[in-house]
């Protein structure tokens, strides 16, 4: 089981977050946006559950730690959790729009400090583990799982 790069864990995790963002586009155009704000976080935060297409496009797949079966939802979710902050800020965001609301911008730094804190950490590891993955138990390794496994 070989570990996935580092910069190929970063690019899968962008090109997940463009989509991401596309995705949050279309539905503002048809949806109210708390709705779709946390449809959109609910896609991102799960999605290496059922099928990153950021992953499958580097060539990487997320594992459980121990048994090297396909991560599942639950797993992506709890993996996941370190971007909870940066939603929790959307949502008071586009519920209410004035956003210099101090409890908004406290939450908007923290989610900061928490993604500087996970790039921190995977970058130290010699087995690239993130955060989150210690928080989920799973690895990113090296090979291509299939998308909506």
């Amino acid at each position: 089981m070989t570990p996935a790069l580092a910069q190929h864990r970063i690019v899968a995790k962008i090109i997940d977050a463009l989509l991401s963002i596309g995705v949050l586009s279309l539905g503002l155009r048809f949806t109210h946006p708390v709705a779709t704000i946390a449809l959109t976080y609910a896609w991102f935060i799960g999605c290496d559950g059922w099928g990153s297409w950021g992953k499958w496009l580097v060539g990487i797949r997320c594992v459980h730690a121990e048994t090297g079966a396909l991560c599942t939802v639950g797993q992506s979710l709890q993996r996941n959790m370190i971007f909870v902050p940066s939603l929790l800020r959307a949502l008071l965001g586009a519920a209410y729009f004035p956003s210099q609301c101090l409890l908004v911008t406290f939450i908007a730094l923290g989610g900061l400090v928490l993604l500087a804190l996970e790039v921190w950490w995977m970058l130290r590891r010699a087995d690239k583990r993130r955060l989150g993955d210690a928080m989920g138990n799973t690895r990113v390794l090296k090979g291509r799982a299939p998308l909506f496994a």
